[in-house]
């Protein structure tokens, strides 16, 4: 069963190769509910063997829409979940994939690109300040510190 998310490119790690040419790489995509949502979401997404190069054509920023398979695994009684990316589309800003909103964006995946080079603009980067967090997490705490 594969998953969505859509969300802006934050960050990609280098390429990690282990044994026998096995090959790994590990994006972070920030998710949000909208412009006023004070608590984006980091998710860390992984690409393996000859998809780690997908990530390569956006850059930090851009506007995606992931397209992924939740794994997971069990190791010495612990329990392990991975979120691993298999087709990777530019989104157009506006909470949609451009290219399947009518073709103003780049799709990514086994077969290469598709879709048409559009002029379509993602809304401005928000910067985000912890000092403004208000949360109260019930931690005991009389000094305002949310931890």
């Amino acid at each position: 069963m594969s998953y969505e998310l859509e969300g802006t490119l934050k960050e990609v790690f280098e390429t990690k190769t282990f044994g026998k040419g096995f090959t790994k790489r590990e994006f972070v995509i920030t998710s949000s509910k909208g412009p006023d949502d004070r608590y984006p979401q980091h998710i860390k997404l992984t690409l393996i063997k000859e998809k780690v190069s997908l990530v390569d054509r956006f850059k930090a920023g851009q506007r995606l829409k992931i397209t992924f398979d939740v794994r997971g695994n069990e190791s010495n009684g612990r329990y392990y979940v991975d979120l691993q990316a298999w087709k990777i589309e530019a989104g157009d800003g506006s909470g949609g994939s451009a290219a399947m909103a009518g073709g103003g964006g780049e799709s990514y995946d086994d077969d290469g690109p598709s879709g048409g080079r559009g002029g379509s603009k993602r809304p401005p980067r928000r910067e985000y300040d912890d000092d403004d967090d208000t949360r109260d997490f019930g931690g005991g705490r009389q000094d305002g510190m949310p931890f």
